[in-house]
């Protein structure tokens, strides 16, 4: 929980300014100053973000988009470390003041590899839109497709590698566009390079080892 709540602490550094509150709102954000200067009541950290989005609005007179990258990396930690119960908490009330009727948001994005189910963490939340590699409008926005791939290896002059790229970058069909999950470029670091696994070990494994 305390890496979780550096990572919103700098986020909100990152953006507040006491200075810019404009009056005689600058008390209603009093919340911001108090998690940039150290607090660590986790009430705090549950309504940053909606605080956060209602400052930026009111500061640029246009509303922001939450963008929360693999939302599921705490969970997953929680799960393997044994503070499950209190994360699940946590998450709900920062993701409900954050999304849930929250006017001063434009949209909210989460990606993680676990589906946003709507129970949990999310029972609170309405009209989500649950996108997957196996929805048609966003099969060719997942790893790498097998046209990128080509222009990638043309690009490096290494055209003749094609077909070996192809097969260690595991190509599926998503939807109904041939892809390559992951896409791994780094695989070949010069003309001579081989390629050689880089997905094993890279993930903690505790939801399919219990």
């Amino acid at each position: 929980m305390f890496a979780f709540r550096n990572i919103i602490k700098n986020e909100v550094a990152r953006h507040w300014d006491q200075d810019q509150a404009k009056e005689p709102d600058a008390g209603r954000f009093s919340d911001l100053g108090k998690i940039v200067t150290g607090a660590e009541e986790m009430g705090y950290f549950k309504e940053s973000l909606k605080s956060l989005s209602q400052f930026l609005h009111q500061q640029h007179n246009a509303r922001p988009v939450i963008l929360i990258d693999e939302y599921d990396t705490p969970i997953h930690a929680a799960w393997q470390y044994g503070y499950y119960e209190d994360m699940i908490a946590f998450m709900r009330g920062l993701l409900s003041a954050a999304l849930k009727d929250n006017p001063h948001i434009f949209k909210g994005v989460l990606t993680g590899i676990l589906r946003v189910a709507k129970e949990s963490i999310f029972s609170d939340l309405n009209n989500l839109d649950t996108c997957t590699i196996l929805d048609q409008p966003f099969a060719d926005k997942f790893g790498i497709t097998q046209e990128e791939l080509a222009a990638l290896m043309q690009r490096y002059q290494m055209e003749e590698r094609l077909a070996e790229a192809d097969d260690w970058t595991m190509a599926t069909a998503l939807a109904t566009t041939p892809s390559s999950i992951p896409g791994y470029p780094q695989l070949y670091q010069s003309a001579s390079a081989r390629p050689s696994p880089t997905g094993p070990n890279t993930w903690p494994t505790p939801l399919i080892t219990i």
